[in-house]
């Protein structure tokens, strides 16, 4: 067989499309300071691969987060 079916062709191309995200990591001692001034930050919980937003989420659940290793925060992404 000298070509590609369609079905590998397509498989080709979904390989090629891989999404980036640009962001930028705050530090967690900077939460405080967002929660004051009502700022809207974002928890990502690289074990459960979940972003959680500080809007909706309570303080003590927001607290707990923070307290993992394996969390992050941010305060905007942007998709390319």
């Amino acid at each position: 067989m000298f070509g590609k079916t369609e079905k590998e062709k397509q498989e080709d191309n979904k390989e090629a499309e891989v999404e980036y995200a640009d962001y930028e990591i705050c530090r967690k001692s900077k939460v405080g300071e967002y929660l004051q001034t009502g700022q809207e930050f974002f928890v990502a919980d690289m074990k459960k691969k979940k972003i959680y937003s500080s809007n909706d989420l309570r303080l003590r659940e927001l607290s707990e987060k923070l307290d993992l290793e394996h969390t992050f925060v941010f305060k905007e992404a942007n998709y390319m």
